[in-house]
């Protein structure tokens, strides 16, 4: 893995599920970060917890001490699609880094025999917490932040609601829009100005 810069590791499918989170690691395909409701040893209550699963190389290149885990989001809009896309940078030791790419359907993150919808518990949780688990499906970190998308959700909720309901495939084909659209760099870029206000090109 490419740990020096930019690097898309982005899930082809979404998963919400309240059991059988186990199975779902073991299916995962190395180098993704997927937000599930699920619960777990600290809470009896469900939560938006982030799934991470990469290679044991690259967990061990995450500080041991105070690691520094950057999350930014926004709403893209495709047609009549709203594409919320979420990249979570990890400040890697030797100043590396990697970014999870995550792109979230409104329409898919409910868990109708629950009556969950995951937008609707970031909208409220305090905290992000993330599961890092290695090849072998083991459980290698537990890393907890404090949810800074908290209002972006709320106010993103109220955005969608009124809007007609899409499928499946129209966001797929909104998603593999954005995707051909903006290299992970660009991404990245778009979506820390949109977070500050600005349009200015600014380096890293």
């Amino acid at each position: 893995m490419d740990t020096n810069g930019p690097q898309s590791n982005e899930l082809k499918f979404p998963f919400t599920r309240i059991t059988g989170v186990s199975n779902v690691i073991n299916m995962l395909p190395i180098g993704v970060c997927v937000p599930i409701v699920s619960r777990t040893e600290e809470s009896a209550f469900p939560e938006v917890i982030w799934y991470v699963k990469d290679c044991e190389e690259f967990i061990q290149r995450i500080p041991t001490n105070n690691p520094t885990i950057k999350i930014i989001s926004a709403s893209l809009k495709q047609f009549n699609v709203t594409v919320v896309v979420i990249l979570t940078k990890f400040d890697l030791i030797q100043d590396a880094f990697t970014i999870y790419e995550t792109y979230m359907n409104y329409h898919a993150y409910t868990d109708e025999s629950e009556g969950l919808n995951a937008f609707d518990l970031l909208g409220k949780q305090d905290r992000l917490v993330f599961c890092i688990f290695n090849e072998k499906h083991i459980k290698r970190r537990t890393i907890v932040v404090p949810n800074n998308m908290k209002e972006y959700f709320q106010e993103t909720i109220e955005i969608i609601k009124p809007q007609e309901k899409w499928t499946d495939d129209d966001f797929d084909d909104a998603k593999f829009m954005l995707q051909n659209q903006y290299d992970l760099e660009t991404l990245w870029q778009l979506l820390e100005d949109r977070m500050h206000g600005t349009t200015q090109n600014k380096r890293h």
